[in-house]
């Protein structure tokens, strides 16, 4: 993630969101990036006299809650007007900056366009846990059925069925289906994610496509592996999780 600060008329800020959107991160300078530090960028763009946002996409999603946030943020800065280019890859959690009111939205040639089902781990709990779990999925899916055919004038049935089947788009669907406004001509550009956020996508993800590249490679980390799901467990579940990795040594965390 960055903030860039353009020295030109328009007075535009650019934000890029190139890696995971997480909810704490095990190293400070890892590339992941929180609700906290994008507020923080949002600010500063504010400060600097930024009436104009440009955001900037490459991301395979992460945690649901992190990403309500941070699209928050960008609607209460009071930008007069917000861009969103898609540069290569948008999945999950990282598709709802397209639902931003007035957003437009461009997507360059052959990147990818994800929305699926939110998803979440839970264990050790009763019969009773298990049930408002699922009771708070289908609620959050009721809320991004509603983003999502507000943003691109489908029916919420129609946006249903693709996220239960965990659809993905090509640039030229993705406007076809409304999500996008236009396509990015002329850029050379195509889905590409980090060898940790593939294999993020691969354990998260039931159809990643044969399309999307990889970057670089590396050894996804159990942060990765855990944010990337709808934080939806119960307060003891999520205090449980945080003894466990405060016990781990992170020379001892492995892709598994």
């Amino acid at each position: 993630y960055e903030l860039k600060q353009k020295a030109n008329d328009d007075d535009e800020a650019e934000i890029m969101i190139y890696s995971e959107i997480v909810s704490y991160k095990w190293r400070e300078d890892s590339p992941e990036v929180t609700a906290a530090q994008f507020d923080k960028l949002i600010k500063a763009a504010k400060k600097d006299g930024a009436t104009k946002l440009r955001l900037r996409i490459c991301c395979p999603g992460g945690s649901v809650f992190q990403a309500v946030a941070m699209k928050t943020q960008i609607i209460l800065a009071g930008f007069e007007e917000v861009n969103v280019d898609i540069e290569g890859l948008c999945a999950s959690a990282a598709t709802f900056f397209v639902c931003i009111p007035g957003a437009k939205v461009r997507i360059a040639e052959g990147s990818s366009f994800m929305i699926h089902n939110p998803y979440t781990s839970l264990w050790g709990g009763t019969a009773k846990d298990f049930r408002a779990t699922a009771d708070r999925l289908e609620k959050m899916e009721n809320d991004q059925h509603e983003w999502y055919s507000r943003r691109s004038g489908q029916t919420t049935e129609q946006i249903k069925e693709w996220m239960d089947a965990e659809t993905w788009f090509t640039a030229k669907e993705t406007v076809e289906k409304g999500f996008a406004d236009s396509l990015i001509g002329g850029m050379d550009a195509a889905a590409c994610v980090r060898g940790e956020d593939m294999e993020l996508m691969q354990s998260i993800y039931s159809h990643v496509p044969d399309s999307i590249q990889i970057k670089n490679s590396g050894t996804a980390s159990a942060e990765n592996v855990i944010s990337n799901a709808a934080e939806t467990g119960t307060a003891e579940n999520y205090t449980n999780h945080e003894e466990e990795r405060n016990d781990m040594d992170i020379k001892d965390i492995t892709a598994q």
